[in-house]
């Protein structure tokens, strides 16, 4: 009896708390229909290791980034990246800036599945290299404990004759509690034959009052994808 009363106040605690979180991410390669409420600011890190062949761990990579994010409105949040690699085999070294902006359309409910506008723009450290665009456009819906999300995402480097790359990233969890949720995420592209690739695995998210942590991993499904990615992303609402 003992243990089952510690049990509903720990669950307790987490329920009344989770609530609040301004910019909790449930994924870790797919956006949900979220931006930063007006005023509030949130420092979050990534860390990403990526594998393309699992048998030769010479061609493995980690990569940092540390994003500061801003709400100007209660729809409109503008994030500055700074990014940093580490190949396995060289040095750790800086990658890139990245500035980015999201804007909620609607508020939530009103369509179907709600749709958010994501900009980015990257400025790689070597100046010699192009900048580079992307978008997003995404789709989410709750429904009840599920959370459904799909990004439709374009990419392109800012010179003449530059194509366009077309790819996408889906996902689903469900909220066993409001501190914890897990579910899946599947990756890709919409290219075929030899140069399509698509990815897929677990995710699971971790939230207290002003701290979440959220971690996922996808295995290739195809020869031509990476054979084994991981990511978690550590959230500090300021």
């Amino acid at each position: 009896m003992k243990n089952k009363l510690l049990l509903f106040i720990w669950l307790g605690a987490f329920t009344g708390h989770t609530t609040s979180w301004a910019d909790r991410r449930s994924y870790v390669w797919t956006y949900e229909y979220m931006t930063m409420p007006g005023g509030e600011l949130e420092l979050e890190y990534y860390l990403d290791y990526r594998a393309p062949d699992w048998g030769d761990k010479s061609t493995a990579n980690w990569s940092h980034q540390i994003e500061l994010e801003y709400g100007i409105t209660d729809h409109w949040d503008l994030a500055l990246y700074q990014v940093f690699s580490q190949p396995n085999s060289g040095s750790y070294r800086y990658s890139e800036m990245k500035f980015r902006t999201r804007y909620r359309l609607f508020e939530a409910g009103l369509f179907v599945a709600d749709p958010l506008l994501y900009l980015e723009l990257k400025r790689p450290s070597n100046s010699s290299d192009p900048n580079i665009f992307e978008g997003k456009f995404i789709l989410a819906k709750e429904v009840r404990n599920f959370n459904l999300a799909g990004n439709f995402i374009l990419e392109r480097e800012l010179i003449s004759g530059a194509e366009w790359e077309k790819e996408y990233a889906v996902g689903s969890n469900y909220q066993i509690i409001p501190a914890v949720k897990a579910g899946v995420e599947v990756t890709g592209n919409f290219n075929s034959g030899s140069e399509n690739h698509t990815l897929g695995g677990p995710t699971f998210s971790f939230a207290s009052e002003r701290f979440f942590i959220t971690a996922g991993a996808l295995w290739g499904t195809n020869d031509q994808s990476d054979d084994f990615r991981f990511r978690y992303i550590i959230g500090l609402e300021l």
